[in-house]
This record gives C-alpha cells, sequence and structure tokens, in this order.
C-alpha cells in the first residue's frame, strides 16, 4: 500500500478498513469498476475467516473452480 500511494495510484480518502465496511461504517466498492484491495497483517485467525465469507459468497453465486491440491 506503501507503493501505491507514494506512485499516486492510492490515496488516503480510498483506504477504509475491512471491519468498517464489514459493519457498515464505511462503504464498500461502488460499482464493479472500482477494486478492492485486502492487505492482512499477518493474524491467521482473521485469515481465514475471510476466506471464509469470501468462499461461502463463492458457492453461493455459483463462482469459482475447485483445485485438487
Amino acid at each position: 500500500m506503501v507503493a501505491g500511494r507514494e506512485g499516486g495510484l492510492l490515496s488516503d480518502e480510498g483506504v477504509r478498513g475491512l471491519g468498517a465496511v464489514i459493519a457498515g461504517r464505511a462503504p464498500g466498492r461502488a460499482d464493479d469498476a472500482e477494486l478492492t484491495f485486502f492487505k492482512s497483517v499477518g493474524n491467521a485467525v482473521q485469515d481465514i475467516a475471510v476466506a471464509q465469507v469470501a468462499l461461502a459468497e463463492a458457492e453461493r453465486l455459483g463462482l469459482g473452480v475447485e483445485v485438487a491440491l
């Protein structure tokens, strides 16, 4: 995110905390052309929680491809 700010690609007013968006205190994307960038700071429990929500939504919408590892 630092490089994006320094390069003029990201401004502070466009940055919102994930918790604030989920709680409805900050807006998410206004349309499909906007990008979402999630920067995790290393808390594995939060990473798993976000992944579970993303997976459930993708399954609900019939999106994604299952990959065998």
